[in-house]
């Protein structure tokens, strides 16, 4: 990726702007480092079953980072013309029926569902033993209420631009995304216990009662 991809500087009305993106190509070498040194400190046996989950783990949290959070805009503006999180939404379902009303549903609220989806999918597999429900609702709101805090921040602190808006919705959204990821996984322990033994489940798998 050439360097204009992955910085940016353009003019805009209220001032100059600079645009920082996350190229795929560091997403893709910081997702080899981070498992490298997990596997080295945990000293874990090897294993390419687990091997793959945890690398795919990490490239799809990283590629939610940069997805959200990215590209970083920098307004370099009068603070009078600065507005703080001017469009954000606080109001339960306002965004949801309002992007449905303006036939932006299915690619905004299904994108907001889809985008955490992995995440719930991901939850028992990293885990000894099956994760409770609860706590696959309680992991979906944390991950995504603390994105919606990071765009917040962002917004504040880089020239408040209307680069991200603070939306209720996501967060709800989101963490229909995990439960429907973490109900397709229970789903499939429930069906691969009617053909496999419940070691296999356990060992091969890593997934549980």
């Amino acid at each position: 990726m050439d360097k204009q991809d992955s910085k940016e500087m353009y003019l805009m009305p209220l001032g100059i702007h600079i645009e920082f993106r996350l190229p795929l190509q560091i997403i893709v070498m910081v997702t080899v480092i981070i498992f490298y040194l997990v596997v080295k400190i945990r000293k874990q046996t090897f294993s390419w079953r687990s091997c793959l989950i945890q690398l795919s783990f990490v490239y799809y949290l990283l590629k939610l980072i940069s997805v959200t959070l990215f590209p970083i805009y920098i307004g370099l503006t009068d603070a009078g013309n600065i507005q703080i999180l001017p469009d954000s939404n606080f109001i339960p379902f306002r965004s949801f029926f309002n992007s449905i009303r303006i036939g932006e549903g299915l690619r905004q609220n299904g994108g907001n569902i889809v985008m955490m989806f992995p995440l719930g999918f991901y939850i028992p597999l990293l885990r000894k033993g099956f994760v409770s429900f609860r706590k696959a609702i309680f992991t979906g709101i944390l991950v995504s209420a603390s994105i919606e805090g990071l765009q917040g921040v962002e917004n504040v602190i880089f020239g408040g631009m209307d680069t991200r808006i603070v939306d209720i919705d996501d967060v709800i959204l989101n963490t229909i995304g995990t439960i429907l990821g973490y109900g397709v996984t229970r789903l499939i322990y429930i069906f691969l216990k009617q053909f496999r033994p419940k070691t296999y489940i356990h060992e091969k798998l890593n997934i549980g009662d």
